[in-house]
């Protein structure tokens, strides 16, 4: 008489432990398959996969993989300053040469911009550091673009540029560079730049700073 309650307890656990499992978003034929089996659930449910802690039977899902797969626009100032930015680069073999694989970050409506762009062998001087006409250059084309995310389609031609070299950075590096239109007018616009060289555990340093002025009025 024990014997059958006990067998009766034993499958009425395990049509709720079935049940549970068709739940928690199992196959519905793997459930019918396992049932045929005889059990073979109730035996392998706690035989878990040490490295993942998952039945070997039950499929894994991967975490984030609906977020991996939304595709992220950039803002309307970004999309405009890329445009721009296409536009120019097609036409100047200068920037294609020392720029081609800069990456432009953000934009903002306020007039400013940030970007990033490794050092590459065509950016040394003889000494095997960045060359000072590569930052100047970095300030021309940063200090066009942050006038461009105001919303302007053409970036005007230069006026003044000036330099200051405080650092340098080698082969390798990783340079952010942040530029801002501090002024933009009906005849002139004017622009700072900075350049640094990321460090490990957020740490930067200073490598340049400049400022650019441009005739807008064309």
């Amino acid at each position: 008489m024990h014997s059958d309650n006990y067998i009766t307890r034993i499958c009425v656990n395990r049509a709720a432990l079935l049940q549970a499992l068709v739940i928690m978003d199992m196959e519905v034929a793997s459930v019918g398959r396992t049932l045929v089996d005889g059990g073979w659930i109730l035996r392998n449910i706690s035989a878990q996969d040490s490295s993942s802690g998952v039945p070997p039977s039950l499929p894994q899902h991967s975490a984030g993989t609906m977020a991996d797969t939304q595709e992220v626009k950039p803002s309307e100032e970004l999309a405009h300053v890329q445009k721009v930015w296409t536009n120019i680069r097609d036409r100047s073999p200068i920037y294609q040469l020392l720029l081609d694989e800069v990456d432009i970050l953000s934009a903002t409506k306020a007039g400013s911009i940030t970007a990033r762009l490794t050092v590459k062998p065509a950016h040394l001087n003889s000494k095997g550091t960045l060359h000072g006409t590569v930052s100047t250059c970095i300030i021309d084309w940063a200090g066009g673009l942050a006038i461009a995310s105001t919303g302007l389609e053409k970036t005007g031609v230069s006026t003044d540029i000036h330099t200051s070299f405080v650092s340098t950075a080698r082969e390798g590096d990783q340079l952010e560079i942040s530029a801002r239109a501090s002024k933009v007018g009906g005849t002139l616009a004017f622009t700072l730049v900075e350049i640094k060289q990321l460090g490990e555990n957020e740490t930067s340093t200073i490598v340049s700073t400049g400022s650019h002025t441009k005739y807008v009025n064309q």
